[in-house]
C-alpha cells in the first residue's frame, strides 16, 4: 500500500480539471470583492468540505447546491481507494 495525499475528488487523474473547484473559488472571490465576506467564507468552507469529500456540490442555474454524501457513497469511495492502492502495490 502506498501513502497518498488526497487533493480532491479527481486527484487520481492528472489531466482532469475540476470545474467545481474553479467555479466555487471564483464565486467566493466575487462575494469577497463585493464586501460580502459572510457569504464568501461559507463558500470557502464548503469548498474545503468538497475537497475533503465530505459534501457534493453541483450547480443549478449558476448557483451552488450542496449536500452531504450518503453512507453508501462514502463506502464506495473507500472501496475505490482500497482498490487503487492494491493496483499500485508491488
Amino acid at each position: 500500500m502506498t501513502d497518498k495525499t488526497y487533493v480532491g475528488p479527481y486527484s487520481e487523474y492528472d489531466n482532469v480539471i475540476d470545474y467545481t473547484q474553479i467555479k466555487m473559488l471564483k464565486l467566493a472571490d466575487r462575494y469577497a470583492d463585493s464586501g460580502r465576506l459572510d457569504i464568501a467564507e461559507k463558500l470557502w468552507a464548503a469548498l474545503d468540505m468538497y475537497m475533503e469529500r465530505k459534501i457534493k456540490i453541483w450547480f443549478d442555474k449558476g448557483e451552488p447546491v450542496m449536500r452531504k454524501y450518503t453512507e453508501k457513497e462514502l463506502e464506495e469511495f473507500s472501496k475505490q481507494s482500497h482498490n487503487k492502492d492494491d493496483e499500485t502495490s508491488p
